[in-house]
């Protein structure tokens, strides 16, 4: 019995996984707007934490910013900074993960604020680094403000969905 459990729960868990990827590449090929993007892209992470656990929340977090960098909605010069995007996404992930089981609400702020730690601490080194660079100002615009108003926007929104799925099960149970 409990290895028909076990193989159910994984065939749900990859099935959400899969729904998780196809919005993680649709949302920046239909979309154009970088908040918005950020905002959704962020949301997807966050809330495959919650529903499918860390290790598949991971594959997630690398699809979004090679997406984007191929359908042209980052600008090329951005591409040194894929990869720590992606580290920044996971960043995200596994704070949240570690910090949910105290709060959600702390894990949500703790993880966003991380996240945006370590984007704005780039953003800043590189800006510093090469002080009279035009090629970076658009680098750290897009690194900075669209992760920040990403990461804060969805954290708010994956909290508010958790409080009201927490609240509707001890209304019905």
């Amino acid at each position: 019995m409990n290895e028909v459990l076990y193989k159910k729960n994984v065939i749900v868990k990859t099935f959400f996984l899969g729904i998780f990827l196809a919005l993680a590449i649709c949302t920046p090929l239909f979309l154009k707007n970088k908040f918005v993007i950020s905002t959704i892209i962020n949301f997807i992470l966050l809330l495959s934490v919650a529903s499918i656990g860390m290790s598949r929340s991971i594959i997630v977090c690398i699809v979004p910013s090679i997406v984007a960098i191929s359908v042209g909605m980052l600008p090329s010069m951005l591409l040194p900074f894929i990869p720590l995007i992606m580290l920044s996404n996971i960043l995200l992930v596994v704070i949240f993960n570690a910090f949910q089981k105290y709060s959600h609400f702390f894990a949500l702020f703790l993880a966003a604020l991380i996240k945006c730690s370590f984007l704005y601490s780039l953003g800043w080194g590189a800006k510093n680094l090469f002080p009279n660079s035009s090629y970076l100002k658009p680098i750290v615009v897009i690194v900075n403000t669209h992760q920040i108003i990403g990461a804060f926007s969805a954290a708010a929104i994956v909290f508010v969905i958790i409080t009201l799925l927490k609240l509707k099960s001890k209304t019905n149970g």
